[in-house]
């Protein structure tokens, strides 16, 4: 049987929740497989009211659900995708919700979204799940690409730039908070030892703009809160 596939070094300790600049929130549980990077839509007060509640419905759902599959009742479980993945995406629809709920009775300029990019780790398969303007790379062997592209207006203009440039290329073409018919994007990794994740909210730190990804450890620690990076170990 093969060793699962764990976190071995992480950007953000672990801990339930840590506030960051702006509008944007995040939960890092690197012992636990488990992160969420949120973007809030809706100005200082209720767009980061809305990233916070959106990160911890997600983990709400995660840290009581995982493993278990059971867990997408009463969803709908999709056999395209693993346990991990089922569970995930039933994660954002659960925060989807609560980000509704939240919303509910309140006049347009009070109402708070976000997007939002979560990742769980189950034994040696990643699936992360992806709402809005967010996007992750990976690192392996030498290698370097991007497993999840922004859903954003800039891209949507200029697909294959990697950096949005011009008014209103990061706005998101959908949020959590805003619809019901929320369907968040599910992509599923088999993970190996050395293998590195960047995850965030922003345009891709600096160092992305090579062709080969190499993460040194001033990277490791630099707490930017749309700005995520793991490396994996067994």
């Amino acid at each position: 049987m093969l060793k699962p596939i764990v976190v071995q070094r992480s950007n953000f300790e672990d801990h339930p929740a840590q506030d960051g600049i702006s509008e944007n929130h995040h939960v890092s549980l690197p012992a636990r497989g488990i992160f969420v990077v949120a973007d809030g839509l809706g100005g200082p007060v209720f767009g980061k009211n809305a990233a916070r509640a959106a990160c911890e419905g997600v983990v709400e759902f995660l840290t009581r659900e995982a493993g278990d599959r059971d867990a997408t009742l009463p969803f709908v479980l999709r056999n395209y995708y693993t346990l991990a993945g089922n569970i995930l995406f039933n994660s954002i629809i659960h925060a989807n919700r609560k980000l509704l709920e939240l919303n509910r009775d309140r006049g347009v300029h009070e109402r708070g979204a976000a997007s939002v990019i979560a990742g769980y780790v189950d034994r040696d398969v990643l699936a992360l799940a992806s709402v809005g303007s967010v996007a992750a790379w990976m690192g392996r062997a030498g290698e370097f690409g991007e497993l999840v592209r922004p859903r954003s207006w800039g891209r949507m203009l200029e697909p294959l730039r990697i950096y949005s440039e011009g008014p209103g290329s990061r706005l998101p073409l959908m949020a959590l908070g805003v619809g019901d018919d929320l369907e968040p994007e599910i992509t599923e990794v088999r993970l190996r030892p050395g293998d590195q994740l960047w995850a965030g909210t922003g345009e891709p730190p600096g160092y992305i703009k090579s062709q080969y990804f190499q993460m040194v450890e001033s990277d490791l620690t630099r707490a930017e809160v749309f700005s995520l990076n793991w490396t994996f170990g067994s």
